[in-house]
C-alpha cells in the first residue's frame, strides 16, 4: 500500500507537445500518464475518426449510415468475435499491456467529456444527432482485430479458386480445366524476384518442406466436396475477402487499402556509412489521413511514429536505438473447411458429428428496423457459406484465430528493444503476417516474415477447400527458427513491396508473386547504389510516376510488334515507362495492355463473369508466360506473339481515337495519372506511395524525415498542412530523441 501511495504521490499528469506541424509530443513520469496522455492527444486531433473506427470494427456503421452500410456490418459480426470474446482475450494480455489499453480508454474519455461539455464535439455529432458513448477497452480491442486482419493475414482463396474450377467447366478449355487452373493458379515462379537472394538466406541450405501434391491429389480433394452452386460461392467470395467491410471502410477513411513498401540498407552500402531505411505503408488516402503521428517520451517508452486512432500502439516509427518498417506479408495463413451438414444444426468431422454454434446479434439500421443476425461457427470457425444445393457449411480456419490482440502486445513490447536480437525475440509468437524490416544506430540491418504459418498434410492442395476431418488437419506451425528471416545479410540491401520472401516459398491459395512483380520497379529504380537516404527518396518518387499494373512488362513486346511509321509505333517510342500526367504513350500502354489480355485468353476461357474478375484472375505474369508458349494450355493457337500485340495496339488506338479524336497529340490532354485529394485542396497527383513515408538514417541517434498527408487534426489549424509537403514530394523532420 506505501509503494501505491507513493507512486500515486511521484506521478504527474502527462504533458502535451506539439512541433509546427502540430504532432503531439506526450510527456510522462509514468506508463499509465503517458498513455493516458496519448489517448487524450489522440482524442483531441481525430474524435471522429475514433468513432467510425470503432464502429467499423464492432459491426456498427448501419447505425449512423443507414442502408450502405448494413452488408459490411453482417459481414463483420459473421466473421469477428463478441464482445465477451474480446474482453476475454483482453483480460489473457499481460498487465502492462492492459493498463495501456485501460489509461488510453480513459484518456480518450476525458477529451471526451470535455469537448461535449462545451460544445467542440466534431460536427458530425450534431449533424447525426449523435451522442458519443464512453470509449472502452473493447473498443481498442476490436479496432486492433481489424487492422491485424486487413494487414496481417492472407489465404481464404479457395473459394474464389473453387468458383473458377466450377466456371471453367462450362467453357471452351473444359477438357483441359486443370492445366488452365494450373496456368492461372500457379503455385512458385522461380523468376520472381525475392526479399533475399539466395546468398542472403540462411535457411537456403535448409528449406524447411512444403506439401506434395499431385494432379491425382487434387482430382480427388475437388471430388470430395460438397458442391456449392456458383451464386451461393460469390457471395461467400466477398465474405471471405472481408469486401463490404473494405468497401465501407474505403469511403469513410477508415483502413481499407493493403500494400506497402520498404528498403533498408546496411552501412556497407551506405554513402554515409549509417543504416538507412525508408518505410511506406499503402493504407490509402482520405480527410483526416487513416493514421496519425505521435511522440511518446516517458517511462522508459521513447517512440516517435505512426498509430491508428483507438489502438494504444506505434505500428511504424523510430525510438532511440532503432526505426522500424512493416508491410503486408500475403503468406497462406487460412483454409476454408467444406463440412457436410447432419441436419440443420450439425455437422460431420470425419466420423463425428458435431454442433453448430450458434449466436444472435443485432444490427442496428438508421431510419430502418434493425436487423437480426444469426453468427454461426464450425470448430474450424466462422462459417462462410451455408449451401443449400451441397448440404453442407463451409468455414475458415486461420492461424491467426484469438490470436490477434496478443501480437499487438509483443509489437508494444518492441519499443524498449536495444539490440537486433531484442528486436527479433520480441517478433517470435507473433501470429499476424508482416514483413518487418528494422536498422539500429548500431549498424545491424534485419528482416522477419512473422506469424503463424501452418503445416499442412501432404496430398492437400492449397488452393482448394479441404473436407473437415483428422487426415486434413494441420500439422502444427513453422517455427520461429524456421521461417524467413535474415541478420545482417551480405549483400547489405533488402527491398520489398509485399513480394515473394524467398526463393522456396511458394504462393499458396493467391497467385500473387511472379516475374514482372512491382518489387522489379523498385529494385530498377533504386539501383546498384551506395546509397544516400535521397536515393532512397528518389527510389519511392519514381516508382509513384512508373506504370504499375503490368510494370512495363509488355513494353518491349509492343515495341516489337508496332510499325515504326505507324501512330502507334511512334507513340511507343514516346512511353518509356512513365505514367505521367498528359502521357499519350502511356494511355495507349495501358489500353493496348487489357485489349492484349482479351485477345489472348477470352476465347478460351470466357470473361469469369464479370470484367474486373477477368482482370484479376488473368495476371500479367500469366500474360507473359502465355505469349512466350510457357503455359500448360496454348492460349495463343497459332498465333505469333507479335502478331497478337499489334491487333491489341491497333484496337486500343482505334478506340482512343473514337473517343478522344484522330490526333494522339490531344489523347495525352485526358490522361491523368492516379492521384489524391487531401484536406479539400486540388489534387495531388501520383497517388502509388505510401500513405504515410518516413525515411531514417540511423547515425548515433536516428535523424528521421515524414509526410502524412493532408495533417494530423481532422479538423483546426493542423488539418491540411502536409499537403503541400506531399504535392511537392518534400517531408518534415520527424522528432530527434
Amino acid at each position: 500500500m506505501l509503494a501505491l501511495a507513493l507512486a500515486a504521490l511521484l506521478s504527474k499528469p502527462a504533458t502535451i507537445e506539439r512541433d509546427d506541424f502540430g504532432v503531439p509530443r506526450v510527456v510522462a513520469t509514468t506508463k499509465s500518464e503517458l498513455f493516458r496522455g496519448f489517448g487524450q492527444a489522440v482524442a483531441e486531433d481525430r474524435l471522429w475518426q475514433l468513432e467510425t473506427n470503432r464502429r467499423m470494427a464492432r459491426g456498427e456503421m448501419a447505425e449512423i449510415e443507414g442502408d450502405s452500410a448494413v452488408a459490411a456490418d453482417i459481414e463483420t459480426r459473421k466473421t469477428g468475435y463478441s464482445a465477451e470474446e474480446l474482453d476475454a482475450m483482453f483480460k489473457a494480455l499481460p498487465a502492462e499491456t492492459r493498463e495501456a489499453f485501460e489509461a488510453y480508454a480513459a484518456g480518450v474519455n476525458e477529451v471526451m467529456a470535455q469537448r461535449e461539455k462545451y460544445g467542440a464535439l466534431p460536427f458530425e455529432y450534431e449533424e447525426r444527432n449523435l451522442r458519443p458513448r464512453p470509449w472502452t477497452t473493447t473498443d481498442s480491442c476490436a479496432i486492433a482485430v481489424m487492422l491485424a486482419r486487413r494487414f496481417g493475414t492472407g489465404g481464404a482463396g479457395e473459394l474464389r479458386n473453387m468458383a473458377l474450377w466450377k466456371y471453367l467447366q462450362s467453357q471452351p478449355v473444359k477438357d483441359r480445366v486443370f492445366d488452365v487452373m494450373d496456368d492461372l493458379l500457379w503455385i512458385d515462379d522461380p523468376r520472381a524476384l525475392c526479399t533475399l537472394t539466395q546468398d542472403d538466406d540462411p535457411l537456403k541450405s535448409a528449406e524447411p518442406p512444403f506439401p506434395r501434391f499431385t494432379k491425382a491429389d487434387t482430382e480427388r480433394q475437388l471430388k470430395s466436396l460438397p458442391d456449392a452452386n456458383l451464386l451461393e460461392l460469390a457471395g461467400s467470395i466477398r465474405a471471405a475477402n472481408g469486401e463490404a467491410s473494405r468497401e465501407v471502410a474505403a469511403r469513410i477513411g477508415a483502413p481499407s487499402y493493403t500494400g506497402s513498401y520498404c528498403i533498408v540498407v546496411a552501412p556497407s552500402r551506405s554513402k554515409t556509412g549509417n543504416a538507412l531505411l525508408l518505410s511506406a505503408p499503402q493504407m490509402g488516402f482520405s480527410t483526416p489521413a487513416i493514421v496519425h503521428e505521435v511522440v511518446l517520451d516517458g517511462a522508459g517508452v521513447r517512440v516517435a511514429g505512426i498509430n491508428v486512432p483507438g489502438i494504444p500502439a506505434v505500428v511504424i516509427g523510430t525510438t532511440p536505438n532503432f526505426a522500424w518498417g512493416m508491410t503486408t506479408g500475403v503468406a497462406d495463413t487460412a483454409d476454408i473447411v467444406a463440412a457436410p451438414l447432419s441436419g440443420e444444426d450439425a455437422y460431420t468431422y470425419g466420423d463425428e458429428t458435431r454442433p453448430i454454434e450458434r449466436r444472435t446479434e443485432t444490427v442496428r439500421v438508421l431510419g430502418k428496423e434493425s436487423r437480426t443476425v444469426v453468427v454461426e461457427r464450425t470448430h474450424d470457425g466462422p462459417v462462410l457459406l451455408k449451401s443449400r444445393s451441397g448440404k453442407a457449411v463451409f468455414s475458415q480456419r486461420a492461424s491467426w484465430w484469438k490470436k490477434e490482440l496478443d501480437s499487438f502486445s509483443k509489437l508494444m513490447d518492441l519499443y524498449g528493444s536495444m539490440t537486433a536480437a531484442d528486436i527479433d525475440r520480441h517478433l517470435d509468437g507473433i501470429a499476424v503476417n508482416f514483413n518487418l524490416f528494422y536498422a539500429t544506430t548500431g549498424g545491424e540491418t534485419g528482416w522477419r516474415f512473422t506469424g503463424a504459418h501452418p503445416v499442412r498434410p501432404d496430398g492437400v492442395d492449397p488452393r482448394f477447400p479441404i473436407l473437415s476431418g483428422p487426415e486434413t488437419d494441420w500439422k502444427g506451425f513453422r517455427s520461429h527458427a524456421r521461417s524467413p528471416h535474415v541478420l545482417n545479410p551480405k549483400s547489405g540491401l533488402m527491398v520489398n513491396w509485399n513480394n515473394k520472401p524467398v526463393a522456396w516459398w511458394p504462393n499458396g491459395d493467391t497467385p500473387a508473386w511472379g516475374e514482372g512483380f512491382r518489387n522489379e520497379l523498385l529494385a530498377r529504380a533504386l539501383g546498384s547504389g551506395p546509397f544516400s537516404p535521397y536515393d532512397l527518396e528518389r527510389a519511392a518518387w519514381e516508382i509513384a510516376r512508373r506504370e504499375s499494373d503490368s510494370n512495363g512488362l509488355f513494353e518491349a513486346l509492343f515495341l516489337q510488334a508496332a510499325p515504326a511509321d505507324s501512330r502507334e509505333g511512334r507513340l511507343m517510342r514516346s512511353f518509356d515507362g512513365w505514367a505521367v500526367d498528359g502521357s499519350a504513350g502511356a494511355m495507349l500502354y495501358q489500353e493496348a495492355v487489357k485489349k492484349l489480355r482479351r485477345l489472348v485468353f477470352r476465347q478460351h476461357v470466357g470473361n469469369f463473369t464479370s470484367e474486373a474478375f477477368f482482370d484479376r484472375a488473368v495476371q500479367p505474369t500469366v500474360m507473359l508466360r502465355a505469349l512466350r508458349g510457357e503455359t500448360r494450355f496454348d492460349y495463343l493457337q497459332g498465333r505469333s506473339a507479335e502478331t497478337v500485340a499489334r491487333q491489341a495496339l491497333e484496337e486500343a488506338a482505334a478506340e482512343l481515337a473514337q473517343k478522344l479524336g484522330p490526333d494522339p497529340a490531344f489523347w495525352g490532354l485526358s490522361y491523368q495519372a492516379p492521384s489524391f485529394s487531401a484536406g479539400g485542396e486540388a489534387r495531388v497527383p501520383y497517388s502509388n506511395r505510401g500513405t504515410y513515408i518516413q525515411v531514417v538514417e540511423l547515425g548515433k541517434t536516428p535523424a528521421g524525415r515524414s509526410v502524412l498527408p493532408p495533417g494530423v487534426q481532422e479538423a483546426g489549424e493542423h488539418e491540411a498542412d502536409q499537403t503541400p509537403l506531399a504535392r511537392a514530394w518534400t517531408f518534415k523532420p520527424m522528432h530527434r530523441f
